[in-house]
């Protein structure tokens, strides 16, 4: 079967393909590769063939009109995990759109995503912004990092949303004293890092770099923290003493196993609320 012609691309280099021509600022050269080559660009990144859509009306056509035929995803190599089925497990990581996938979109979305759900919210952001300029007004004439403080308080939100409980308290301390903060920091920063596995998945079972080792390692780390929280919560949820309507209830209700819920809670669900952060 004769493979469909790529949409055009600037020629790149052998085995690196296009990696040099991206350079640190790929925003900018793919903004300059529009110019040239149109809307639609191809680009070779090591092995791997990549299309860029670079003006609104060509992310509709592949988002809106098409959006089934490119649902399935690239899945990051340091994300994956032999222990978990994506397909059965996850959302934002799930390599195919099967019917487990779209059960679980259809979920988040009326009973998660909702403009109710994120309503409802509102007096617990307020809350916790209320709590961070209390403590503002408590540290005066002291320095304070503003950074940390900001973490903390969009962390609280989230487990809070999660599971009805702050994470961290704004000394840096919580249900794991400081390792919470230290385990999302490390993480993030592994997230982050080029993985050459991406670009070669060739090489993806040598794992060189070992970021699919120590991510796998975090995870197993948070998991840890949750397991006590999610135990007493399903127990309480049985006994029909649970009435929190956070996430964690929602998850309960649709009779997720530990490993789902804690495969959405460590990783999928803190990348739908919390921007990237520098480690």
């Amino acid at each position: 079967m004769a493979r469909k012609p790529l949409p055009p691309g600037p020629k790149g280099w052998p085995i690196l393909g296009n990696l040099l021509q991206i350079g640190k600022l790929p925003h900018l050269s793919l903004t300059k590769f529009s110019q040239i080559y149109g809307p639609l660009i191809s680009l070779r990144l090591g092995s791997r063939v990549v299309v860029v859509a670079s003006s609104p009306a060509a992310a509709t056509e592949i988002l809106k009109t098409h959006d089934r035929s490119f649902a399935t995803r690239l899945v990051p190599d340091v994300v994956r995990n032999g222990e978990i089925d994506l397909n059965s497990m996850g959302l934002l990581f799930a390599p195919e759109c099967t019917d487990g996938w779209k059960a679980l979109r259809a979920l988040c979305r009326t009973e998660l995503f909702s403009a109710k759900a994120v309503e409802s919210q509102a007096t617990l952001r307020e809350k916790k912004v209320g709590e961070m300029v209390k403590y503002l007004e408590s540290k005066e004439g002291d320095m304070v990092n503003i950074g940390e403080l900001v973490f903390a308080i969009v962390y609280n939100i989230l487990g809070n949303v999660i599971f009805s409980r702050d994470l961290v308290d704004l000394e840096g301390e919580g249900v794991s004293g400081g390792l919470v903060k230290s385990l999302i920091s490390k993480s993030v920063h592994l997230a982050a890092t080029p993985n050459v596995s991406d670009l070669y998945p060739i090489l993806a079972r040598f794992d060189l770099q070992g970021l699919r080792r120590n991510v796998t390692k975090y995870y197993k780390e948070f998991s840890a923290i949750w397991e006590p929280i999610v135990k007493e919560r399903r127990e309480s949820f049985v006994m029909g003493a649970s009435k929190r309507d956070d996430f964690l209830d929602v998850f309960l209700a649709n009779e997720f196993d530990n490993n789902q819920i804690n495969w959405l809670t460590v990783k999928e669900t803190p990348l739908l609320f919390v921007p990237s952060r520098k480690a």
